[in-house]
């Protein structure tokens, strides 16, 4: 929830890998959860429970900077929800499922599946190939065309641009 960048790879291995940085005034108030609910493991970014806001007139312009590097092993689900959280992902997933408000999104060669959600985010993906439905309620589609083929990507944003690109 507090995490502005979150960029997940897939790898060739078997560990989850979470790498943190956190910066600012409560830097130290921060921490990263992780918890494991039968096969499916949450990764999450909040306040120490403990943590008090001081009262004090200049707590509201107190800055605080999450971001996560996070590599999963490959052929896994993957499921992203962020409010102002800027999600990066790369490599060979099975399912991508993403909802974001208002940060953006970056798929480069992902997934066989992925459904992309935003509400104000852009929205970005660079692929070989693949079928796309890209919608924008009041943005824009600014699309190279990307040939037919397995993946599929549904993306949809109600006031981000999307932008296709197909790699070379």
């Amino acid at each position: 929830d507090k995490c502005y960048l979150a960029e997940i790879s897939a790898y060739e291995g078997e560990a989850v890998i979470v790498e943190a940085r956190m910066d600012g005034e409560y830097a130290e108030a921060l921490s990263i959860n992780i918890t494991e609910a039968g096969k499916t493991l949450w990764i999450g970014t909040a306040f120490n429970p403990d943590f008090v806001f001081p009262n004090d007139k200049l707590s509201a312009h107190k800055v605080v900077s999450i971001s996560l590097s996070i590599r999963i092993p490959a052929y896994r689900d993957v499921q992203v929800f962020g409010s102002s959280c800027n999600v990066m992902l790369s490599g060979a997933f099975n399912e991508v499922d993403v909802v974001l408000n208002d940060g953006s999104c970056t798929l480069d060669q992902v997934a066989r599946n992925v459904k992309v959600n935003t509400q104000s985010g852009h929205i970005r993906l660079n692929s070989l190939q693949g079928a796309v439905k890209a919608i924008s309620h009041y943005g824009r589609v600014l699309q190279e065309e990307i040939p037919q083929g397995e993946k599929r990507y549904d993306l949809e944003t109600v006031s981000g641009d999307i932008t296709l690109q197909r790699t070379r």
